[in-house]
C-alpha cells in the first residue's frame, strides 16, 4: 500500500506495511520491520510508538555473538541487523524515494534515521560499507556550519540521537560530530537538563543530549571538553522519574526501540554509561530509583549496576 506524508513541506510517497500483520518471530517483510502500536507517548510528543521485530526467544538468540568476540570486532550482523540492511537502498537510505534531510527523518518510525539508531544499538559499525553510506548521508544532509545535525530546527532529540548513533558507528572524531557535541553542551539549560521545545528548564524527556555525551565520554576514554555531570545531576535530583505533580505512566513502560521516548530504564542505562553504575552510593544520593512507589519496585539498592 502506498501512502503519502508531508516532510517539511514536501509530499513524500512511501510503502507502508499493514498494521499488526506481522508477529514478532517473523522476519521483516517489505521495506521496514516494524509494527506500530498506539497508547505510548511522552509529554509534548506523538502518542504513537513503534516496536521492532525480533523480540521473543528467536530474536534474542539471533543477537548472541560467538564466544570471544565483541560487537565492535567486525562480527557479521545479527539476523535482525542483517534483515534491516537487506532492505536498504544502494545509496544507504530506506523507504523514501529521495534522500533529502526531511526524507531521512520521516515517515516515523521507518525512515533512515530510525533504522540507523536501531542498527547502532545492534553494534553494526562503519566497517560495513552500507553503514558508511548511511552515515555519510546523515552527515551531508543534516550538518550545519554551527554543528547542528538536526537541520534548521535544532532539536536536542534529533541531534542527540544522531550524535549517539554516529559515535557508535565509529565517527566520534568526525569534525561534524565534534561540533555537534559542543552544540549539545551549549544548549543545556541552566538546571542541567535539555528540552526539545522552548523552555527555561529541562525535562527528563530530553535525555538524548546526556546519552550522546555519555557515549562520547565512553568511546574517547577521557572527558575531553565535555563535562556531563550537570546533566547527570539533573536526573539524580529527580530520581529518574519525578517531574511535575503527577507521575507520568509511560515512563514506567519499558520499551524498545526507544526512538526519542524516555522510560526509567533509559535513564538508568544513560547514567551507568556515564560511570555511575560502579558507584554503589549514587542511588542513595538520588533517593533511590525505588524510593517512591512505582513500577520499578520499592526500596533502595546499593548494588552496582552494570551495562
Amino acid at each position: 500500500m502506498i501512502q503519502r506524508e508531508t516532510c517539511r513541506g514536501r509530499s513524500v510517497e512511501f510503502r507502508a506495511l499493514p498494521q499488526r500483520e506481522l508477529i514478532a518471530d517473523q522476519a521483516p517483510v517489505g521495506r521496514c520491520g516494524y509494527l506500530r502500536e498506539s497508547g505510548h507517548g511522552s509529554p509534548g510528543r506523538s502518542p504513537t510508538r513503534a516496536s521492532a521485530l525480533g523480540s521473543g526467544g528467536r530474536g534474542r538468540a539471533a543477537l548472541k555473538r560467538p564466544p570471544g568476540t565483541s560487537r565492535r570486532q567486525g562480527d557479521r550482523p545479527s539476523r535482525w541487523a542483517a534483515s534491516l540492511l537487506e532492505t536498504q537502498w544502494p545509496d544507504g537510505h530506506w523507504v523514501t524515494p529521495g534522500t533529502s534531510g526531511g526524507e531521512l527523518y520521516r515517515p516515523k518510525y521507518v525512515a533512515t534515521n530510525w533504522l540507523a539508531i536501531v542498527l547502532a544499538d545492534l553494534g553494526v559499525t562503519r566497517a560495513d560499507p552500507r553503514i558508511r553510506r548511511t552515515a555519510r548521508l546523515i552527515l551531508d544532509r543534516w550538518s550545519q556550519k554551527d554543528g547542528d545535525l538536526s537541520g534548521e530546527s535544532g532539536e536536542i532529540c534529533v541531534t542527540g540521537n544522531a550524535v549517539r548513533t554516529l559515535i557508535r558507528f565509529g565517527y566520534l572524531d568526525d569534525p561534524v560530530v565534534q561540533r555537534s557535541i559542543e552544540w549539545i553542551v551549549r544548549t543545556r539549560k541552566p538546571d542541567g537538563g535539555w528540552h526539545c521545545f522552548p523552555s527555561r528548564t529541562g525535562t527528563l524527556d530530553g535525555w538524548e543530549g546526556l546519552a550522546a555525551l555519555g557515549k562520547s565520554r565512553r568511546k574517547s576514554g577521557t572527558n575531553r571538553s565535555v563535562k556531563p555531570s550537570p546533566g547527570a545531576e539533573f536526573y539524580l535530583r529527580r530520581h529518574l522519574m519525578d517531574e511535575g505533580n503527577v507521575r507520568y505512566p509511560p515512563w514506567f513502560r519499558i520499551h524498545y526501540p526507544n526512538h526519542y521516548y524516555y522510560d526509567i530504564l533509559v535513564g538508568l542505562r544513560t547514567l551507568t554509561r556515564l560511570g555511575y553504575g560502579g558507584d554503589p552510593g549514587w542511588l542513595e544520593r538520588s533517593g533511590g530509583c525505588g524510593a517512591s512507589e512505582g513500577a520499578m519496585g520499592r526500596g533502595r539498592s546499593t548494588r552496582p549496576i552494570r551495562t
